[in-house]
């Protein structure tokens, strides 16, 4: 897991982030998860990013490390790597690209 916390001068623009991840060579979309939006345990088979645009969401990971992300930070997620995931009180809006 690798987190980048937001160093910005002003929040987030969404097409900024996804223009970002294309100039690193991903393909990038945009995800919505409404208020207390759950995903129980699971992986994926390739590296996944999430670098959040608005709201919180929480992850946390099989070996007991939680991370709350906030509007700007990015996460990666290892390949394989067991997850759960929680979207805050206000939902989550994130960019998600995958990266094999």
């Amino acid at each position: 897991m690798r987190l980048e916390r937001w160093q910005g001068a002003g929040p987030p623009d969404e097409r900024d982030l996804l223009a970002r991840l294309r100039a690193e060579g991903f393909d990038g979309y945009v995800w919505h998860d409404p208020p207390g939006a759950v995903y129980g345990d699971h992986a994926h088979d390739d590296q996944e990013i999430r670098w959040i645009v608005q709201g919180t969401l929480t992850i946390s990971f099989a070996d007991g490390t939680e991370v709350m992300l906030g509007p700007g930070d990015r996460l990666h997620v290892p390949a394989g790597a067991v997850h759960r995931a929680l979207a805050g009180p206000e939902g989550a809006r994130y960019v998600c690209a995958v990266a094999p």
